[in-house]
């Protein structure tokens, strides 16, 4: 009898701690929720993303930001006192896209936006200033709040006044749309300089170049190749030769990766020539402009979004 009860105990035990596990597992795939003692529900987001296309991941000057979770402490190991009653940490992802370091001036360009429009500082970082060539690393920043708040309604706020900024809602699941790229492929063909030159990628962006587009602006950077079947190298000089034109503005490249030469009878040359121009335009002329000295007649191609 004592050994039939025993292993009646052993199984149900076991189905005990199978059932803890069943449960803790679930709840590592959702979402935490609790209140605070006012009875006010505070959401923990524990949604990661894996990758740059991920739900919650924007890009801010050439760098991808993805948010891990938000969390409320009265106070972290890991800070330096904190005069509020609570600490809202918000934990992000980093990845520097960009050929060199980027520098992010977290308490500059980072704002926590409460559901009245009240904005919060960061009061500290884990990682502040540079994030090295090419790097992904975790980071989190830490905002002084009177009480827990619901994270559903909170924002983090990036960007400085005079750049393009960027509102992310602290919920799971943002969208987050407005702020992706947007790419065409145009194929668009003109010749200059005795070179034949296609436009097969344009993308528009918020960045370029560790650079945030300035307040009401975005990058359009377009994707090159170009083929001369001359014997003659050509240089195309694009900051003095290029332009790229909207309804009311035309502007001269902010970077170029086009080599200095295109060396004749070679083909397959690629570059990309970026512009800063008005956020809403979708329709552009690209000019190669008129070389009286050389000889080199103007071009145009029309670039659609």
């Amino acid at each position: 009898m004592q050994m039939k009860f025993g292993i009646y105990l052993s199984k149900m035990v076991l189905l005990g701690m199978l059932g803890l596990a069943i449960i803790t597992g679930l709840g590592a795939c959702g979402q935490s929720q609790t209140t605070d003692d006012s009875g006010i529900p505070y959401i923990t987001p524990t949604t990661t993303s894996t990758n740059s296309s991920g739900s919650n991941t924007i890009t801010y000057k050439s760098v991808e930001i993805t948010i891990l979770s938000v969390d409320q402490q009265a106070k972290y190991n890991d800070d330096d006192g904190n005069p509020s009653p609570y600490l809202l940490r918000v934990s992000i992802k980093e990845h520097n896209t960009y050929s060199n370091g980027t520098y992010l001036l977290y308490r500059d360009s980072f704002r926590l936006v409460e559901a009245n429009g009240t904005q919060i500082a960061p009061v500290k970082i884990q990682d502040e200033g540079e994030v090295p060539q090419g790097v992904v690393r975790n980071n989190w920043v830490d905002f002084p709040v009177n009480s827990k708040q619901d994270v559903n309604t909170l924002i983090l706020h990036i960007g400085t006044n005079t750049e393009h900024q960027i509102d992310v809602p602290l919920k799971q699941h943002p969208d987050l749309s407005q702020y992706q790229p947007i790419t065409v492929t145009p194929n668009a063909k003109l010749t200059y300089g005795g070179v034949n030159w296609t436009v097969t990628q344009a993308t528009a962006q918020l960045s370029a170049d560790a650079t945030q587009a300035t307040s009401g602006n975005r990058y359009i950077v377009l994707t090159f190749k170009a083929d001369n079947p001359t014997n003659n190298t050509f240089y195309p000089f694009p900051s003095e030769n290029f332009r790229l034109q909207a309804p009311d503005t035309t502007t001269a490249p902010t970077n170029s990766t086009l080599p200095a030469y295109i060396a004749g009878g070679s083909s397959g040359t690629t570059g990309t020539v970026t512009f800063l121009m008005p956020q809403n335009d979708k329709t552009f002329t690209l000019k190669f402009l008129a070389r009286q000295a050389d000889n080199v007649a103007e071009a145009s191609a029309n670039i659609q979004f």
